[in-house]
């Protein structure tokens, strides 16, 4: 029940007055500001600023990766089952934990599409975009938002960071559709592939 499964945080480990002191200690960054010529008001506003535009490519990115994992489920299943056991095939291997999504597109590579010859080379490429796009959500997910003067997210002990913004948001798009409809056409060859063998048992 998810009533259960959430009741865990009807029970508060802190009260709210050290979750407030807490959050002001958070957000006493302001030395770094200084040096950078900005006024305490000023950061304040840059960090909202930031957050959202962070936050706004950050839900495009996490929204759009979970239909493309979702739709890449759907045509692996229809790939190694017939329309009987492609739901089972869904549910207790593929939606697993234990079945990652880099192992689901290496799984998708050694299908070998980018290899045929009926496709000639259309889609080479489309596994290590694939890889590419994952990693990005990976990033969006896990990666720290930076708070300073433009909006970044990264792991800090990396010293690594990816500035976020339109651009950024224009070139994830461009990727993401080249493969989404990729995966469309060869999930609609998929389905005839799959029609023309049932007809040929009749």
């Amino acid at each position: 029940m998810i009533n259960d499964k959430w009741s865990v945080f009807d029970n508060k480990l802190l009260s709210d007055e050290e979750i407030i002191n807490l959050k002001k200690k958070f957000n006493e960054s302001t030395e770094y500001c200084k040096k950078a010529g900005y006024t305490s008001d000023e950061h304040m506003k840059k960090v909202e600023c930031n957050s959202k535009k962070v936050a706004s490519i950050r839900g495009e990115i996490i929204n759009s990766m979970v239909d493309f994992e979702h739709f890449l489920c759907i045509f692996l299943s229809s790939y190694f089952c017939n329309n009987m056991k492609i739901t089972e095939f869904y549910e207790y291997i593929l939606a697993q934990d234990f079945f990652t999504t880099v192992q689901k597109i290496k799984l998708f590579q050694r299908m070998g599409y980018h290899e045929q010859e009926r496709y000639n080379g259309k889609y080479n490429g489309l596994s290590r975009i694939m890889i590419k796009l994952n990693e990005l959500r990976n990033l969006v997910a896990h990666g720290t938002l930076f708070h300073f003067t433009k909006p970044e997210l990264g792991f800090p002990c990396s010293g690594k960071s990816t500035h976020f913004d339109k651009d950024l948001a224009k070139k994830f798009r461009i990727a993401f559709e080249q493969v989404y409809y990729s995966l469309y056409l060869l999930n609609e060859d998929l389905n005839e592939e799959n029609m023309n063998k049932k007809n040929l048992r009749f």
